[in-house]
């Protein structure tokens, strides 16, 4: 299992059961003691409620003695919780225990995992081999979707479950593949406890579908993770997760940490660079791995200006077909006759990881080199990860000496996508020669295209969004197709593609024409591609000039 950290000279509390007083340790190790993991409720009792003496009249005290009362029945004088254990009206003891912490629970003689939305009912859901927690709410407790219990729950070398009245559901053994499943963690970690087995792209996906009340404990419940420190700055918002990776690539050289995709920053000025700002932008990175044999490459750095790397670069010009990997899947999205394109300044660049169970691909991510600028941004995170196959590496790719900004420094709002009040961006070219000939209602519009490339149509925050919004694109030979746009809800948008189709003269025909291609959805057979959505992202293939062609919408 993990081994356990040296942590001589850090401060620790612990509870002293028979005396239910807390003392101070420093300097030498701690003795034995059992350590709880919870989320916290109304009415925890914190070290302050110690030194004043009302304890005992708080609601969170029952979990207190129930903790002890356990550790007492397995032999232990000493437990640790975090509620009392940790005086947090100290900024810097606040900022030693957390940096600590995931050395406590690898220390501690055992963890009691404490889902208080778990009764003793659903316990009994639990047949002798643990196989029959479909209907029970232990994979469904609250426990699994906190911050902090990621690091509770892979410390420890033994972890045992309790629920709210304190029976025991089964230790993390008995319980690995419901875990395992339940969190998208693999099972293996459970037997080796090897941490560095998995890419940090793995790991972070472990967090990604995780809450914490404060938006920079996302970055600081994942310090032990990934055996670093940091300082804790509360107030600098999602910039502590920049940070995290920034102090993660000083210790590592795995390309993982940049194979992130979808999400945008709350914070604009951390969109566009090669670092995420979420630990949710890594959902669909849990199948990414570094090589096991690698060959060579450099080393890079981190400079004021960004991350100074040595990578294989395609081209725009580049004859290749890489494989588009979706956003919130490891599922590869790519027609026959679609290849994604490049702008001119755009790039392709190679990381050196790989999908799972699959070596002779590697992942790419786009970049691009706004005019008058050295250092390069990242584009298009929203439409996922594409794969390479390492062949077209070897053969076609130049390796290129890059500077890439960690974040956006621009004042500009250089990339894409917008937020969607802003624009309508097709991340993906419809067919080739299309182009848009008119927008509907009529509005003031930009539009910037390259040639066969991604479309950007800026102007939808003017949008009366009562009425139905239709786009109408031709090629030089005459063929059309519509793209209506209709908002269902608040933050739901219908799209509806009708082929062979223009608009009528007046802009009253023009909404009759609309509904009419919308109810056309009810008749069979009838080619009108429709989806909604209220992330943001839209994935359709519509058939156009009876070919199949890709069409990704950032709405």
């Amino acid at each position: 299992m993990l081994r356990g950290l040296s942590l001589c000279g850090v401060k620790m509390r612990l509870l002293h059961i028979p005396s239910m007083k807390i003392v101070e340790y420093q300097g030498e190790g701690p003795p034995p003691y059992a350590i709880l993991s919870h989320t916290w409720s109304i009415g925890e009792v914190l070290f302050s409620d110690f030194q004043e003496g009302r304890e005992q009249q708080l609601r969170g005290y029952s979990k207190i003695t129930g903790c002890c009362e356990q550790a007492t029945s397995d032999g232990l004088e000493y437990v640790w919780i975090d509620t009392c254990c940790i005086d947090k009206r100290s900024s810097s003891e606040l900022s030693e225990a957390i940096n600590s912490m995931f050395g406590w629970y690898q220390n501690a003689a055992i963890c009691y995992a404490y889902l208080g939305d778990v009764d003793e009912g659903q316990v009994a859901e639990f047949d002798d081999v643990r196989g029959h927690h479909g209907s029970s709410s232990f994979s469904k407790s609250r426990w699994f979707t906190r911050g902090w219990t990621l690091q509770e729950l892979l410390a420890p070398s033994h972890v045992v479950f309790f629920s709210g009245n304190w029976s025991v559901i089964g230790t993390r053994d008995q319980l690995k593949d419901i875990i395992a499943k339940t969190t998208a963690i693999d099972a293996g970690i459970f037997d080796n406890g090897v941490l560095e087995a998995y890419s940090i792209a793995q790991r972070m996906s472990w967090a990604s579908g995780r809450a914490t009340t404060r938006i920079e404990d996302q970055a600081y419940c994942l310090l032990g993770l990934f055996g670093v420190n940091i300082p804790l700055l509360y107030g600098e918002g999602q910039r502590a997760f920049v940070r995290l990776q920034r102090e993660i690539m000083r210790e590592s050289d795995d390309h993982s940490i940049f194979a992130w995709s979808s999400g945008q920053a709350e914070d604009d000025s951390l969109n566009g660079g090669i670092l995420a700002s979420s630990p949710s932008q890594f959902a669909s990175s849990g199948h990414i791995r570094r090589p096991e044999t690698t060959e060579f490459y450099p080393p890079y750095a981190i400079t004021n200006k960004g991350v100074q790397i040595s990578l294989p670069v395609f081209e725009a010009e580049s004859n290749i077909s890489p494989q588009l990997i979706a956003p919130q899947t490891t599922e590869t999205f790519s027609t026959p006759s679609v290849t994604l394109t490049m702008t001119s300044l755009q790039k392709l660049a190679v990381l050196n990881c790989h999908p799972l169970n699959n070596d002779a691909l590697r992942i790419g991510i786009f970049i691009d080199r706004p005019q008058e600028t050295l250092s390069h941004l990242r584009t298009y995170y929203d439409l996922g990860l594409v794969t390479v196959s390492l062949d077209e590496v070897r053969g076609k790719a130049t390796r290129v000496e890059l500077l890439i900004r960690t974040h956006n420094q621009s004042v500009e709002r250089l990339i894409r996508p917008f937020s969607e009040t802003d624009e309508l961006l097709f991340t993906q070219p419809l067919v080739a020669k299309f182009t848009l000939h008119r927008v509907v209602p009529d509005m003031k519009w930009h539009c910037e295209s390259a040639d066969h490339g991604p479309l950007t149509i800026k102007g939808l925050s003017t949008l009366n969004w009562r009425q139905n919004w239709v786009l109408e694109f031709r090629d030089p030979e005459g063929h059309t197709f519509l793209l209506v746009l209709q908002r269902a809800a608040p933050r739901k948008i219908r799209v509806f593609i009708a082929e062979n189709a223009q608009m009528a003269a007046s802009e009253k025909d023009i909404n009759h024409q609309a509904r009419d291609a919308i109810d056309r959805l009810r008749v069979p057979g009838d080619r009108v591609a429709h989806q909604e959505s209220s992330s943001g992202l839209l994935y359709l293939s519509p058939r156009i000039r009876e070919r199949p062609h890709a069409l990704i919408l950032s709405l």
